[in-house]
């Protein structure tokens, strides 16, 4: 059904602009109205956030529709768009990136999330990724969460909750690897540039063992 509708949707995206202006995303992106499932008895959340938050959609085709609501469910691995107050599931397949303002009083720091990385082998195409840095040297996360039962000490029974079991990799020319974050790997990946990082990690002093500190570094890497 998907196959069957791309080439029409992607048809009407050539004969509308819509980039740079504030614009609803039109019904036709959908795949389906949806009505949230509940999950009761399980701790935790499945969406990135909890909330709406609003977001910049980048389109494939080239298109940009501003400040839409979104909502991102990591477990089901779906995303969903608000209109007219109305909620529906986005097609995965025709969006290039989101550009979530995750905080409303800073609109400055936004979370990055894109699909379609199957390409660089075991990610499949729709799936849902976060991306830290952009460039000869990518960082990106693959969410996950499962539904686990666990022991909880403190009041001595067995819950049901979401776990995030997350995942970081680096893509680097066409090939995709899992990293965990130190300066020694840091270095082996710089290693091209290192008289120049050098200068950069001893003004910013970022934190390499965290994804956030490891992404400043790479940004200005790649900026070189």
């Amino acid at each position: 059904m998907l196959k069957t509708l791309l080439p029409g949707i992607l048809s009407l995206f050539a004969q509308v602009d819509v980039v740079g202006q504030a614009a609803q995303l039109p019904e036709i992106f959908a795949s389906r109205h949806i009505s949230f499932r509940s999950y009761d008895n399980i701790e935790g959340s499945p969406y990135l956030f909890k909330e709406w938050k609003h977001a910049d959609i980048v389109m494939k085709a080239g298109n940009v529709y501003k400040s839409v609501p979104v909502k991102i469910n990591i477990y089901e691995n779906t995303i969903y768009f608000q209109r007219n107050d109305t909620a529906y599931e986005l097609y995965p397949d025709i969006i290039s990136e989101l550009s979530i303002v995750a905080n409303p009083n800073d609109s400055s720091k936004k979370i990055l999330i894109s699909t379609g990385y199957n390409y660089y082998g075991n990610i499949a195409s729709d799936k849902i990724v976060q991306i830290f840095s952009k460039g000869k040297i990518s960082l990106i996360k693959i969410f996950k969460k499962e539904i686990r039962k666990e022991y909880d000490d403190v009041h001595s029974r067995t819950v049901t909750r979401f776990t995030d079991l997350d995942q970081y990799y680096i893509i680097e020319n066409g090939k995709i690897n899992k990293v965990s974050f130190s300066k020694n790997k840091f270095y082996t990946l710089i290693a091209d540039q290192k008289d120049a990082m050098e200068i950069f990690l001893k003004k910013e002093n970022p934190n390499l063992k965290t994804p956030e500190g490891f992404a400043l570094a790479l940004n200005y890497y790649n900026s070189l």
